[in-house]
């Protein structure tokens, strides 16, 4: 009997055993699942949290997206209209080079045109000058020879003056 009894506060003790152990493990089963609730209640929490700041950042991003956008199309309207000016003025540009080379092939032919022209001034008043005193010594010389021609004449006049005088002083003497 006291192997029973002792079978019997065995079985007891153990059960109780078994109980408190059923116990604690519902206890700290329940303690987990709390501590799993409120983990739980904060990864929630700090999930929602941070969908409401990628909510903003991806509203942000459409926004900026948007502008993006918008700035890109002035962007290349801007450009497109900048690049058309640039090949405008690049177009005037060129022509004006054109224009100017030939203005300059111009200027360098008139240039030589009226140097040549300058040499034959320079020649034709030369000859003139040559001319000129030419014809001064021509026109002292036609002087001197009239003034010869006079002084000759003068002189035969006064010789045959002379002459006709003693002529008819001879003849008057006879």
């Amino acid at each position: 009997m006291t192997e029973s009894l002792e079978d019997t506060t065995l079985s007891i003790v153990f059960n109780q055993l078994q109980d408190v152990v059923i116990t604690q493990k519902k206890f700290m089963d329940s303690l987990c699942s709390e501590d799993e609730r409120r983990e739980h209640e904060k990864t929630k929490a700090l999930l929602e949290s941070h969908l409401d700041k990628l909510q903003y950042a991806l509203g942000e991003i459409e926004i900026l997206t948007t502008q993006l956008t918008r700035e890109k199309k002035l962007f290349e309207s801007s450009f497109g209209r900048i690049s058309e000016r640039v090949k405008k003025e690049s177009s005037k540009s060129q022509q004006l080079e054109t224009k100017c080379t030939t203005i300059k092939a111009e200027k360098e032919k008139q240039e030589e045109i009226l140097a040549f022209k300058d040499s034959k001034i320079s020649e034709l008043k030369k000859r003139l000058a040559s001319q000129k005193e030419n014809h001064q010594r021509h026109l002292e010389e036609v002087n001197i020879q009239m003034e010869q021609e006079a002084y000759i004449s003068r002189n035969l006049a006064t010789k045959q003056g002379q002459g006709r005088g003693r002529t008819q002083r001879n003849s008057s003497l006879r």
